[in-house]
């Protein structure tokens, strides 16, 4: 993934999830940006149930953090280093949803696994690994999340490109319009990413 946000000093000191539809209270904050193969902000949140993946909806969230995903894929801490931490103590099957500002929400296909403590979870390795029916866009052999939910309401549609991305077309810094991530809204975002996702829609349960 491109760091272009980073070196162009775009990306935010505190975490830009406060909103809708995150509503998210935490007060992650850091100056500066603590890592140069930071790509953006990102929001993790644990869901924790007895059942299937199905049953792992918003309403069993037990713990959400902010923290950064790298260039490479990996989610760290707000260090940029290392593991987040989650001061929870699982007891059910436990569920990871990852949440980015304008791409499509994903969720574990399966609970995760606890190895000496550590939870960890490979959306990369293929579409099934996101829950749902191709909730993952192939990225030439390694799978992530399907960019173009320029509104963040889950789905990549018209209104991403006429209210969203057509208002901020030839802006520079940190935008939502700004698909490819580049730190500038332009043609690029909507015809080599908007045009090629629109129809999806983000399939971790509500």
């Amino acid at each position: 993934m491109k760091t272009d946000l980073n070196s162009g000093n775009s990306i935010p000191l505190d975490h830009p999830y406060s909103g809708t539809p995150w509503n998210y209270s935490g007060t992650e904050y850091v100056n500066p940006i603590p890592n140069i193969n930071i790509v953006d902000w990102i929001l993790v949140e644990l869901r924790e149930t007895s059942g299937g993946p199905s049953t792992a909806t918003s309403g069993t969230m037990i713990a959400r953090k902010a923290g950064f995903i790298l260039k490479g894929g990996n989610v760290v801490a707000t260090d940029g280093a290392n593991m987040m931490h989650f001061d929870v103590f699982i007891t059910q099957n436990l569920y990871i949803v990852i949440w980015h500002r304008n791409h499509l929400a994903i969720m574990s296909s399966g609970p995760l696994t606890d190895v000496g403590g550590t939870y960890s979870w490979d959306f990369t390795s293929g579409t099934g690994q996101a829950y749902g029916t191709d909730a993952q866009k192939n990225l030439g052999g390694i799978f992530g999340m399907f960019a173009g939910d320029g509104d963040a309401n889950g789905t990549v549609e018209t209104a991403d490109k006429n209210t969203v991305w057509g208002s901020q077309v030839g802006m520079k810094g940190y935008y939502s319009g700004d698909f490819d991530m580049n730190s500038e809204v332009m043609n690029q975002d909507k015809n080599d990413v908007w045009v090629g996702n629109i129809g999806t829609e983000s399939q971790a349960p509500e």
